[in-house]
């Protein structure tokens, strides 16, 4: 007796070349637990937020918030408040402007905005309700963008007092402020909406995305 597979959309419609290099873990992985399929044009994805299905979509760069895909950014609204489920990551942190990224979350209804940059370690968030943490590394560093206005139980992984900035430049310094978040996962109309701030696709990153697709992390 077959089981029908979860599935997994990666939204790439400005996807660089180093891609597949880059994330060859997390790509193994989100292989290994769903049908993973690819879609590179708008029209394509125009389709997809219009239908009926909704697959989990990974969008992996910056296009939904640049001013060219402003009707398909409506349209990845919609699907999301229909229902589906959107998580931003990979190489979208990298590329995102303050402006875009602040507009584009805007859109879906959440008060997100990007705040700081820079290497620190992060817990696993306790309040968070929206997924299930129990297979996340409770305790990581990572090089991320952050964000601030995230409710606290949308952060996945916060900051705490014994969080210091890692540089090889710069002397550490403790982290000022301890809301900020560089994953978030939050609720938007009947669907999801996450982000991934992790700039270097650290391996325990690898586990936030599969929890936020709903698979084992």
């Amino acid at each position: 007796m077959s089981t029908t597979r979860p599935k997994v959309v990666q939204l790439a419609l400005e996807k660089p070349p180093w891609h597949e290099e880059m994330e060859a873990s997390l790509l193994e992985a989100l292989k290994s637990t769903a049908d993973l399929q690819e879609i590179t044009t708008a029209a394509e994805a125009s389709k997809l937020f219009n239908g009926n299905a909704k697959p989990v979509v990974l969008a992996i760069d910056q296009a939904l918030s640049e001013k060219k895909h402003d009707r398909l950014r409506a349209e990845a609204v919609n699907f999301v408040k229909n229902g589906g489920t959107i998580i931003f990551g990979c190489h979208f942190p990298s590329f995102v402007t303050p402006p875009n990224i602040d507009k584009l979350f805007s859109a879906f209804s959440l008060p997100w905005q990007m705040s700081e940059y820079n290497r620190t370690e992060f817990n696993v968030n306790g309040a968070m309700e929206q997924i299930n943490t129990s297979g996340l590394v409770p305790r990581y560093s990572q090089k991320a963008v952050q964000l601030k206005k995230v409710p606290r139980s949308d952060a996945v992984y916060l900051p705490d007092a014994s969080s210091y900035t890692q540089s090889m430049v710069f002397p550490a310094a403790p982290i000022a402020d301890l809301t900020l978040t560089p994953a978030a996962f939050g609720a938007s109309g009947q669907g999801k909406v996450g982000y991934l701030g992790d700039v270097n696709a650290e391996a325990a990153t690898t586990h936030v995305v599969l929890a936020m697709c709903g698979l084992s992390g």
